[in-house]
């Protein structure tokens, strides 16, 4: 960066006095205020980190419009690409300008807070390697976010459609999530389906943010933890290269122009549209429900659509792309039915590694409630027979799900649930893992609903630990 460049760069820096100032005050009132008022005078200092975190991640989402704004104004573009710097110093200044105010207002006073607190005591120098810590984790994903929002903000070419690039981006992975737990949830019986939530961290910034608070609050520096810094890493090199280059690229007269980029309204919108179709599982649906579910679906596609091309024309594009889209999810659901949700249903209950087994019976009403826990490492022969059986009825719920014939009868007479599962223990506490839940008639289990060890009781059989 020349003379020139860092000369523009603080320019830039000094037109957002108002924001740096607000900026400051907020973070002083959250930490390290409080470090003077007596009563909480004794507050955690990573406490304070943690509320940085937020506000790090919130000017992540708004300085990407407050740097780049001038983009969005034929004028403004006009007077900046006027200036004898060159396209790639320009967008240097700007960027950083972001970056500086992202990070530097939260460690001053984060500093401030540090002096504050080894003064009064309530902060020990032990405890500042894992404050830092805990700082520079708030500062990396807000930059991986900024980075990001940066470049969604340079495919664009208006504050509105940079604006529900980045609340859309910020949202579909929850979108994606929720529209595979639907489909799951619906494919899958007995063990609980695969959790794709621990994957959303990696597209998320909040989830991240809390994933790395969680790894140094408990002292956990495991592969994982260098492989999320790493990958952390990389997204911020990769967004900022590719913002960079879409900044360079980009021509004057597109600003205030509709947005036109395919990772835009094209790639939102067909996300949107696969998420929701996967909703409307047309098999063994009622004539009524299918009529409604097709003509709901329709318009709810059709809008969608017409957000896209910005066009409220009914083409034969869109009914081609609607009805292809809705048999090729429902061909999917049934492909996935007929080879017990591709393989998944097939497992069976792990009790390796496990030191602890339950199982849970009760009926829809809740007039019968009983339970069996007992100790895997010192089971009697009956007991054995009970955690044998409860292991089968994962391949009998697979065998009635395909045939169309799980969970039939009487909700006040025939039915029981079921709920199994192994307790893992580790030095940190324990976790529950593989778990099944059931929904049985119960002549179809017979010998588990009648036997002895299954009790209303709420004890662990065998030696307790």
């Amino acid at each position: 960066m020349n003379n020139l460049t860092f000369r523009y760069l603080k320019s830039l820096l000094m037109r957002q006095k108002k924001l740096l100032v607000l900026y400051f005050i907020v973070c002083f009132v959250s930490y390290p205020l409080v470090l003077f008022i007596d009563e909480f005078i004794n507050v955690s200092s990573d406490l304070g980190i943690i509320v940085y975190g937020i506000y790090m991640l919130i000017m992540a989402f708004i300085l990407p419009f407050v740097a780049f704004r001038f983009s969005f104004s034929k004028k403004q573009v006009d007077t900046v690409y006027s200036l004898p710097i060159k396209r790639k110093n320009l967008f240097d200044a700007h960027y950083f300008s972001g970056i500086a105010v992202i990070l530097i207002i939260p460690f001053i006073n984060f500093m401030i807070g540090m002096i504050i607190g080894l003064i009064t005591g309530s902060i020990i120098i032990p405890h500042i390697l894992g404050i830092m810590l805990c700082y520079l984790a708030c500062a990396g994903v807000a930059l991986l976010a900024y980075s990001f929002n940066t470049w969604l903000v340079n495919i664009t070419n208006n504050n509105i459609d940079a604006l529900i690039m980045i609340v859309s981006y910020l949202v579909l992975p929850y979108i994606v999530y929720l529209a595979w737990d639907i489909f799951s949830m619906s494919q899958s019986v007995g063990l609980t389906p695969p959790n794709i939530m621990r994957w959303i961290e990696y597209v998320a910034p909040i989830n991240l943010l809390s994933t790395y608070l969680s790894y140094i609050r408990n002292y956990v520096f495991d592969t994982m933890f260098y492989f999320k810094i790493i990958y952390s890493v990389i997204i911020v090199i990769t967004f900022y290269f590719l913002a960079r280059y879409t900044f360079i690229k980009r021509k004057g007269e597109d600003s205030e122009q509709i947005s036109t980029n395919r990772f835009t309204y094209p790639v939102v919108i067909n996300v949107l549209s696969f998420a929701f179709i996967t909703n409307f599982n047309l098999t063994e649906v009622p004539l009524v429900a299918l009529i409604m579910y097709l003509v709901v679906s329709f318009v709810i596609f059709a809008i969608m659509d017409f957000v896209r091309r910005r066009s409220t024309k009914i083409n034969r594009q869109l009914i081609i792309k609607y009805i292809v889209l809705l048999v090729a999810f429902n061909l999917f659901s049934i492909v996935s039915k007929q080879t017990s949700f591709f393989g998944l249903n097939n497992r069976v209950l792990d009790i390796s590694g496990s030191r602890e087994f339950y199982i849970e019976l009760y009926t829809p009403d809740g007039s019968e409630s009983r339970m069996m826990r007992v100790n895997l490492n010192q089971m009697t022969p009956e007991q054995q027979k009970v955690v044998d059986d409860a292991i089968k009825l994962q391949a009998l719920a697979t065998k009635q799900f395909k045939e169309g014939t799980y969970a039939e009868g009487d909700y006040e007479k025939d039915i029981v649930y079921v709920n199994v599962g192994v307790t893992k223990y580790s030095s940190e506490g324990y976790e529950m893992s593989n778990r099944g839940y059931y929904t049985f008639e119960i002549k179809d289990i017979p010998e588990i609903y009648k036997s002895p060890l299954i009790t209303s009781g709420n004890y662990i059989l065998g030696k307790t630990y």
